[in-house]
């Protein structure tokens, strides 16, 4: 007789039942493992999309600055697909806003380097600056396509965007 050891010495004591419920109910997490693991595979792959989060690690960097915020990006998550810019910026909000009280907002945003029109993809708005405190309120349904006026914060990181591809 060949002794089970590790993880198949768990598989067969799970085999091992003490009464037909107790089978039934091993047999319906059995059939549900399959299901578990294609979910977190799912999730796993969902997670290669450049729209995850960025790194815990982001060095923000300044490139514009308004009246009613800050606005930063993250120049290493710049990526390219044809003529298509995607970037994670963050606005840091210098009063809340007025929608959710708001005092800062993640977005990875796209860029048209030959059309120069511009689309959210994802926004996060945070109660603390610097994407900090509680999450309020987040959304990966991408936005309508809109021109970039000249002149502007958007029309300044549609060149750099576009310049590092």
């Amino acid at each position: 007789m060949v002794m089970a050891t590790g993880p198949m010495r768990q598989c067969v004591a799970m085999l091992q039942f003490t009464s037909d419920a107790d089978r039934n109910a091993q047999r319906a997490r059995i059939r549900l493992r399959p299901i578990l693991v294609l979910s977190m595979l799912t999730l796993l792959i969902g997670c290669k999309d450049d729209r995850a989060l960025p790194p815990a690690s982001t060095q923000w960097k300044k490139w514009s600055e308004s009246v009613e915020a800050v606005f930063y990006y993250d120049p290493a998550t710049i990526t390219k697909n044809g003529n298509l810019r995607r970037v994670w910026e963050l606005q840091d909000l210098k009063k809340p806003d007025e929608f959710f009280g708001a005092r800062s907002r993640r977005l990875l945003t796209e860029y048209d380097c030959t059309v120069a029109r511009t689309r959210h993809l994802s926004i996060s708005a945070y109660a603390a600056p610097l994407a900090g405190g509680e999450m309020l309120v987040a959304s990966e349904q991408a936005g309508a396509w809109r021109s970039i006026p000249s002149k502007t914060s958007d029309a300044a990181m549609l060149i750099i965007a576009c310049d590092s591809g």
